[in-house]
């Protein structure tokens, strides 16, 4: 199991590389440096492939420690990225039109 959710993550952090490459692009209106939902969805773009991998690292440390539940809890870090730049994204759209200035 923890190989599996291993593979995805590395996958996935590989994947997140390419937007997260980008993500200082979201700041190039003006006004959108202050605005909330642009600097979360900007930051977890950007975080995604460094948790991703700080997740493979930590699970496999603390699976190799004998803390085998443990190694599968820490392997749930990439979601938050996940659930909160979803919702910024999702923000953005509904609640702005889609401008990232607001």
């Amino acid at each position: 199991m923890l190989a599996a959710l291993s593979l995805l993550w590395g996958a996935l952090g590989l994947l997140g590389a390419i937007p997260a490459m980008f993500a200082v692009m979201m700041f190039d209106a003006p006004g959108s440096e202050t605005n909330l939902p642009t600097i979360a969805a900007a930051a977890s773009s950007f975080t995604f492939p460094l948790v991703c991998l700080f997740t493979i690292v930590a699970s496999w440390a603390a699976y190799s420690s004998g803390t085998s539940q443990r190694a599968l809890q820490i392997t749930a870090l990439p979601l938050i990225n996940l659930v909160v730049g979803s919702g910024a994204f999702a923000w953005i759209e509904w609640m702005q039109g889609g401008k990232f200035t607001g």
